[in-house]
């Protein structure tokens, strides 16, 4: 009997232990000859080919990135379920999109959502597999040879491998998915992308560190001409050729991320110095051996570049050759010119926000689109035939350099900033119920069915929040042509009972002055000590140290309220000598009138405000009145006692409405806890339908 227990016990350890090494551990036995490897996909002459059975089609990559997280959830939370996934996978193959990318490996529902939509579909989706730097080693270690940085990226790199052959079991990864990955995806899957957006520190300084090598020699890829920075990118890219062909007798393209910021060009000494553009990587530097049949291909993030940038270039040998070719126009046409390789545009984003970075105006959800279609039309007309949409759904949880010193960043996952652009490059939103509604500003009083009006001065005021706004309703009759004012106060010390130049008196100091004079000229004004850019950014725009001559605590005068984003080079050219930075500060605060509900014809997502029937409906954004953190409530404390931004918490503020020279009271208005989760309503925006006439026409 123990002989019996013995050999079964031994057989059940044999088991696991296998099933550990080559599951878990990722053990196997190389092939012994890579002659017979299967080529998937492969890229040649800059085209794109799919090999099945020994037939060759070409393939037009029509691509959207596609995000792990919805609303409330974090970057690394991977909580996204195997059935939303899929229902995203129907509406994307519907706007005719045929490859999805994504930039790390996602959690078990995301591969086995896809595999389920490709068996049960004729026409499959692709998919373009990420395989994401550690953020913590490109920030810290400052060399792309440290272990914690090389090793890392090649384990990625494998798991990313025996994720899409349906053999991985991965269960406490904290920096990626996931699960028990038991589908075989691998007939659809076009290649891998070696990192998303690298540190620029990294990168220059793996190239001065003088021991790093500048040379590779692997089984499947070497380098000619390259820097320290792109042998590392040789190396782990053949380790990952490497793991494939040996394990599973099959090969398929790579490649590794770049951007203009650090495309294979040199710039004049002035530009380069304005864009921060100091490192230069070439994938062309990489070349495939004999031993690699399925082909490297470049991939880059494409910002659109300054019109003039081809006069930016350095005359040097390679860009005086360049300029001298016929087809090269413009930006787009010289990269392609450029790049031997089949070139994928892997990332490019246009999104539906407030405020943009550049320029400072609002983007709608129908701009958007037809700017995504320009952006299309613009890479066919140079001749790059792949290019893939960053992204498909809104993104809560990412910060953006303007706005991430207003709040707090560990918080962001729960609730949408919309002053935020980087949240809003989705072609889907999402919308957070507020007791089983979603706010509407349309001047329709449906939404606010549950809120109980208060009486303030004649007016009827109704007053609530969700996730991603404060909301007002103000109801008086004739309201649409009368001028009222309106006050609120969030921070005690700070604000004025006078504020100049408007002709009226409240009986506590304001921070925040709203004045509704029709459709054109309604605003929202902050009290000059209470602004928010100047302590962060009035150095960097005007050379001026903020903590000099610092607005009075109790000051009368109300500003506009001002976000910073970029110049461009020409209008910084411009500009008088004593200004050169690429730093340029917008007005956010005056409101848009329109009509916010997009189930109506003349729905525009830029919608502020919406005059109804004798009411009028507005929406505030948090960061437009101070707010670090809406879900627990915290404010903006006094800048210059805390040099900085210094939260606050609070359970209450203060608002009152009334005419010019009226004397306003202002009412004590309870400021609810918002919840950390909670329903959403997933909506597709008005771009999405922009994109799918252009993609299936």
């Amino acid at each position: 009997m123990k002989k019996y227990l013995t050999i079964i016990l031994l057989i059940f350890f044999s088991l696991v232990s296998s099933f550990y090494f080559y599951f878990i551990y990722g053990a196997f036995i190389p092939s012994s000859s890579i002659d017979n490897t299967n080529i998937l996909f492969r890229t040649d002459n800059g085209l794109y080919y799919s090999d099945k059975e020994e037939i060759s089609n070409e393939i037009e990559i029509k691509g959207i990135y596609v995000g792990q997280s919805t609303a409330f959830q974090d970057a690394l939370d991977f909580e996204t379920d195997e059935e939303t996934f899929l229902s995203w996978f129907y509406q994307i193959s519907e706007m005719g999109a045929n490859t999805v990318l994504t930039n790390t490996v996602y959690n078990q529902g995301f591969y086995d959502a896809l595999y389920r939509f490709n068996n049960e579909n004729e026409k499959p989706l692709y998919l373009v597999q990420g395989i994401r730097a550690d953020e913590d080693s490109t920030l810290w270690d400052k060399d792309a040879y440290a272990p914690s940085f090389i090793n890392r990226l090649k384990k990625d790199g494998r798991k990313a491998v025996d994720v899409i052959h349906g053999r991985k079991v991965s269960i406490n990864d904290t920096r990626s998915g996931n699960g028990f990955f038991m589908k075989d995806l691998s007939p659809w899957v076009l290649g891998y992308i070696i990192g998303d957006e690298w540190n620029p520190d990294l990168i220059a300084f793996t190239n001065e560190k003088e021991e790093n090598p500048v040379n590779f020699n692997g089984s499947f890829i070497y380098t000619d001409g390259a820097n320290a920075f792109e042998v590392v990118m040789a190396e782990i890219m053949d380790d990952i050729v490497s793991y494939e062909t040996k394990k599973y007798g099959c090969q398929r393209p790579v490649s590794f991320m770049s951007n203009s910021q650090y495309d294979p060009f040199t710039y004049k000494e002035e530009y380069a110095e304005f864009m921060g553009k100091y490192n230069v990587l070439d994938i062309e530097h990489l070349n495939s051996t004999d031993n690699y049949k399925a082909g490297i291909f470049a991939s880059y993030q494409y910002n659109s570049p300054p019109e003039n940038l081809l006069n930016q270039l350095e005359p040097n040998i390679m860009n005086s050759e360049l300029l001298e070719k016929e087809e090269v126009k413009n930006y787009l046409t010289l990269l392609n010119t450029h790049h031997k390789k089949t070139l994928v545009i892997a990332h490019f984003n246009v999104p539906s926000v407030r405020t943009s970075i550049e320029g400072g105006q609002g983007i709608s959800e129908k701009m958007q689109g037809e700017m995504i279609v320009k952006y299309l039309e613009d890479f066919n007309e140079a001749g790059i035939s792949h290019a893939i949409i960053h992204s498909w759904q809104d993104t809560w949880y990412l910060r953006a350099w303007n706005t991430a010193h207003a709040v707090d960043n560990e918080m962001m996952s729960l609730w949408h900033d919309a002053q935020t652009e980087t949240q809003h490059y989705g072609i889907m939103t999402f919308e957070p119920f507020r007791n089983n509604k979603v706010m509407r500003v349309d001047g329709d009083r449906e939404d606010w069915e549950d809120i109980v009006p208060i009486d303030m001065n004649g007016f009827k005021v109704s007053l609530t929040s969700d996730p991603n706004y404060l909301y007002a309703l103000i109801e008086k009759e004739g309201i649409s042509s009368e001028d009222i004012v309106a006050g609120f106060d969030f921070l005690d010390q700070v604000g004025t009972k006078k504020p100049s130049g408007y002709s009226v008196e409240f009986n506590r100091d304001i921070d925040f002055l709203l004045k509704v004079h029709g459709e054109e000229n309604t605003e929202l004004l902050v009290q000059e000590r209470y602004e928010n850019t100047r302590p962060q950014f009035l150095e960097r725009l005007h050379g001026v140290n903020p903590y000099i001559h610092i607005p009075v605590q109790n000051s009368s005068k109300m500003v506009p309220i001002e976000m910073v984003g970029w110049d461009s080079i020409e209008e910084t050219d411009a500009q008088s000598n004593n200004k050169r930075n690429n730093f340029k500060s917008f007005n956010t605060g005056k409101l848009i009138h329109g009509n916010g509900n997009p189930d109506k014809s003349d729905f525009n997502s830029l919608t502020d405000f919406s005059f109804g029937i004798n009411n009028v409906e507005i929406r505030i954004p948090y960061y437009l009145l101070n707010f670090y953190d809406p879900i627990n409530r915290y404010i903006h404390d006094d800048y210059y006692q805390h040099f900085g931004v210094e939260p606050q918490k609070i359970k209450w503020f203060y608002f009152g409405i009334g005419y010019k020279n009226d004397l306003i009271q202002l009412t004590k208005i309870e400021l609810p806890s918002l919840s950390r989760g909670g329903e959403i309503n997933s909506r597709l925006k008005e771009s999405y339908k922009i994109v799918q006439s252009y993609w299936r026409k």
